[in-house]
């Protein structure tokens, strides 16, 4: 399931890694973010089958597409393709850029 809800952000991750880490720390970054995918099918699993068992199968798809819905209206309001383009990063703060 969770897969569905990450078509729009694997293609664009190495960009932005690139833009958004400092170079010594881009491969530690990297494999926080790939073993969080991981952990994050490893935990919706178990969701599933709990929902369905509280709540009915139909609920898992309702639930997790209300989720997946939620990601695509918060991803172009807070990803932004560098820390100099973001709205709500300040000059003193993306300094370090």
């Amino acid at each position: 399931m969770n897969y569905f809800r990450q078509g729009v952000t694997f293609p664009a991750m190495h960009v932005m890694i690139a833009a958004w880490t400092p170079p010594f720390e881009r491969s530690k970054i990297a494999a926080i973010i790939y073993a969080g995918t991981a952990l994050g099918t490893v935990i919706s699993m178990p969701m599933s089958g709990l929902i369905a068992g509280w709540m009915g199968w139909p609920a898992v798809f309702y639930i997790m597409g209300g989720l997946s819905l939620v990601w695509c209206v918060l991803w172009p309001m807070l990803v932004f393709d560098s820390p100099r383009k973001h709205p709500f990063i300040t000059q003193v703060q993306s300094l370090f850029f």
